[in-house]
């Protein structure tokens, strides 16, 4: 079996097969080449993502992990819009080194951010292993110990998370499209702030208390439009997938588009302020935005016994 594989977050991959020795639930895809579990020489986990989604639904690889792999820990973030969990192995680690495992999704690595711009979001990072939807997963395997380290180099010590995308199967064309919506909302009520004045205007003190000579004023500038810096977040997400192939041919194309506003929002007064002077920006308005487009793909071309 010979295999070429092109990928960033469109991938193509050409496939020219006689016929399978293993199933995918038996063998791995590694660096190497697909390597039956068995001779791995390390301890493996193999997760079937569709069988486990139709009994747990989840949204993201990181949710999709949670407990359910030995020594995998999943650290979720404070639920800052486009911060991501951390995956943490228990093992040998160094302190140069990293603990967290590699990521790589048919066969490419995406956790690499050695050479890209990270924004730091209140002590916390972005992260690329969110981006797979999990709509698009077949399998997970979890590679631990030295075996990791053999193929991946010192890097992979705490590890490495093989992600492999589906294949089409059959050979109808299938058109799969799919939405989802929400809101994110404060949990409960910011308290009123009471002040005691005079008839003056001014703070009243302890005698003036007692004798009854004071109103009371009530303000709460977190809950008032005006002034609160607070807002209900919205969430969107749409996808579209197309799925087909023939005798020889066959293909699995998938897109999705999710747009996160978290709850932090430029002021009621601020913003008719801006208007009125014409300084409004989006990132002004909605500084806790994250726009993501996600485009992923898998070709298959099949040769019969004399392809060469």
């Amino acid at each position: 079996m010979v295999r070429i594989r092109l990928s960033a977050l469109l991938a193509l991959i050409v496939c020219v097969c006689v016929s399978a020795a293993q199933s995918q639930q038996d063998s791995v895809a590694v660096l190497t080449g697909a390597r039956a579990v068995s001779e791995l020489g390390a301890a493996v986990t193999v997760i079937d993502v569709d069988s486990l989604r139709r009994e747990f639904p989840v949204r993201a690889l990181s949710e999709l992990l949670t407990g359910r792999v030995p020594g995998l820990e999943v650290l979720a973030s404070s639920g800052t819009i486009g911060t991501a969990s951390r995956l943490l192995i228990r093992g040998p680690s160094s302190v140069r080194g990293s603990e967290a495992p590699q990521v790589y999704v048919d066969g490419i690595r995406v956790d690499d951010e050695s050479g890209t711009l990270m924004v730091s979001v209140g002590g916390q990072t972005t992260s690329r292993v969110d981006d797979v939807n999990v709509e698009d997963i077949a399998t997970i395997a979890i590679l631990r110990g030295p075996a990791a380290a053999a193929l991946y180099g010192r890097d992979a010590t705490a590890g490495v998370l093989l992600v492999t995308t589906k294949r089409e199967q059959g050979e109808r064309p299938r058109l799969t499209a799919f939405t989802s919506q929400g809101l994110v909302t404060r949990a409960g009520r910011f308290p009123d702030n009471f002040l005691a004045v005079d008839s003056t205007g001014r703070q009243c003190d302890a005698g003036q208390l007692v004798t009854g000579t004071c109103r009371l004023l009530r303000a709460n500038v977190l809950e008032s439009p005006a002034t609160s810096p607070f807002r209900d977040g919205y969430l969107r997400q749409y996808g579209l997938r197309v799925s087909g192939g023939g005798p020889s041919t066959r293909y699995y194309l998938a897109g999705q588009w999710d747009g996160l506003a978290g709850v932090y929002a430029l002021p009621g007064g601020e913003r008719a302020r801006l208007l009125a002077a014409g300084g409004l920006r989006p990132e002004t308005e909605s500084p806790n935005y994250f726009g993501r487009v996600n485009l992923r793909g898998n070709g298959q071309l099949l040769a019969g016994p004399k392809g060469d």
